[in-house]
């Protein structure tokens, strides 16, 4: 069976106050093994949006590209 398509989110806002971004769909448990891609849709340059393990640690491995988002 090939792989499931990549689940794909569109990220908003970067507020410094929660909600800090919007997702849409809804942000869901992301899952191991699973491919996700993440399309910037107006966020803020004053605070820009990352995915890491933890607060300042973004992984190595995310691909981003300024046209087809973070996967």
């Amino acid at each position: 069976l090939p792989p499931p398509p990549p689940v794909v989110y569109t990220v908003s806002g970067g507020s410094l106050e929660p909600p800090y971004y919007s997702f849409a769909p809804p942000l869901a448990l992301l899952e191991p093994g699973r491919t996700y891609a993440f399309r910037a849709a107006g966020i803020s340059a004053a605070h820009p949006f990352a995915i890491g393990p933890a607060r300042s640690q973004p992984f190595r491995s995310v691909a981003c590209s300024r046209h087809q988002g973070c996967a």
